[in-house]
């Protein structure tokens, strides 16, 4: 049968990317496609296109990852297959976002936010409007990012998902901290932090962390402003250690729980880095 073939092949693939093993996942996908076009089976081609997507993510390949959502996009709205259109939308988004391109990020999740009214999913709108508030906050438009991530984590508590509303919770304390609030920042992360750990989320403390070195900063800037110099040195090295620490286990290896790798590398922590220098002031 075409269908269980197509689904068998994808799962293996998919199976295969989440061990990280991602040239062998291309290969099933690939036959996965072939067999899908050759069947005419557009639901599944679209689905497999996304897939690819996916995987040329993974690889750091931004234009065929981009060409590959776009392609699975129009076939989706070919078909009317509503909510796929609408998580490839979001994912154009989290491609743009790893890319800096952070207008074209929010354009795309704010099409997703739109197309999701017909589909109903609170858990997929609550994770659209934190990365909207994330998006915008890159673009230092802070109150439409406060507005987002309101709403986002909301959402969170009322589907009782702790673990994403302790990654929101840690945005939204470094979105205060950047506009002043530091005693709100301060008691935003906490509560977060005691979210993700609650769940057991390795990864997610140590974004957390990162978090936590933005309001520092933000404590060392006004510690100096003040004339403080040896507490804005005290904060300052608070940051260095904070960064130099930030590894955290690979989301893709289950079975290695030593193995760790460059926090960089992991996309959570990464995006926390980046707002980090761009409070700084380092555009890199």
């Amino acid at each position: 049968d075409g269908t269980s073939i197509h689904g068998a092949l994808t799962s293996l693939a998919t199976a295969l990317m989440s061990r990280g093993a991602n040239r062998s996942a291309e290969t099933f996908l690939e036959e996965a496609l072939h067999r899908a076009r050759r069947r005419g089976a557009r639901r599944a081609e679209g689905v497999t296109l996304a897939l690819l997507a996916n995987l040329n993510v993974d690889l750091g390949n931004w234009h065929a990852s981009e060409n590959f959502y776009e392609q699975a996009l129009a076939i989706h709205r070919e078909i009317g297959n509503r909510r796929y259109e609408t998580v490839v939308l979001a994912n154009l988004g989290n491609l743009h976002l790893h890319q800096d391109h952070f207008d074209k990020a929010e354009m795309q999740y704010r099409l997703a936010l739109e197309r999701n009214r017909a589909v109903g999913d609170q858990y997929f709108e609550s994770i659209v409007r934190g990365n909207i508030g994330v998006a915008c906050m890159f673009q230092q438009q802070y109150d439409e990012s406060e507005a987002m991530m309101i709403r986002a984590i909301a959402l969170q508590k009322q589907i009782k998902d702790k673990r994403t509303e302790g990654y929101f919770r840690s945005y939204f304390g470094a979105l205060y901290a950047r506009t002043g609030r530091l005693d709100e920042a301060d008691a935003m992360l906490t509560t977060a932090k005691e979210l993700l750990a609650t769940v057991g989320d390795p990864g997610g403390v140590v974004f957390n962390s990162i978090c936590t070195a933005i309001l520092e900063w933000m404590r060392a800037m006004d510690a100096k402003k003040r004339g403080a110099t040896q507490e804005a040195e005290e904060w300052q090295a608070e940051v260095i250690q904070r960064t130099l620490q930030a590894e955290c286990p690979h989301p893709s290896f289950g079975e290695g729980p030593n193995e760790r790798i460059p926090a960089e590398e992991n996309e959570d922590v990464r995006i926390a880095l980046r707002l980090l220098r761009q409070t700084q002031g380092d555009p890199t």
